[in-house]
């Protein structure tokens, strides 16, 4: 009785590797860096509607800090799946980077926009800020979840 030789099977198993190291490498071709949202509250640790709400309806990556350091930036730069160019800060103007801010000069129901700022009413940031990254991330991914 004769068995047959290794070497088929051996270039059957090759040829499947290869075909998986192409299909992962698609994969990962595939997957988009997440826009970096700088989210600045005195009360972190709280719950937030707004946020809660931009976690839900954008592929973004929130960090929650009490005010804007370069400590946070640095972190953030250093993570792999976090595109630090495409970042949004609320609550404070920060330099590169999309700022909303608060300014009493805005009547509600209006915006004021200069270069990478966008002031609204003080009352009105955080829930603007949610609907706003949500509305900017969909236009550059064209995608959400």
């Amino acid at each position: 009785m004769t068995i047959g030789t290794v070497e088929p099977a051996v270039g059957k198993i090759e040829a499947f590797a290869n075909s998986v190291t192409t299909l992962l490498l698609a994969r990962l071709s595939m997957i988009a860096l997440l826009p970096l949202v700088v989210w600045l509250d005195d009360e972190p640790y709280a719950w937030n509607d707004a946020r809660a709400e931009l976690v839900r309806t954008a592929r973004v990556a929130i960090v929650i800090a009490r005010r804007l350091t370069g400590q946070v930036r640095d972190a953030a730069k250093a993570t792999p799946w976090i595109d630090a160019s495409r970042a949004f800060v609320v609550g404070a103007n920060a330099p590169n980077a999309t700022s909303i801010v608060g300014d009493a000069s805005v009547q509600a129901g209006n915006i004021r926009r200069e270069g990478a700022t966008v002031a609204v009413a003080p009352e009105l940031v955080q829930s603007f800020a949610a609907h706003f990254i949500a509305d900017q991330v969909k236009r550059t991914n064209g995608s959400s979840r």
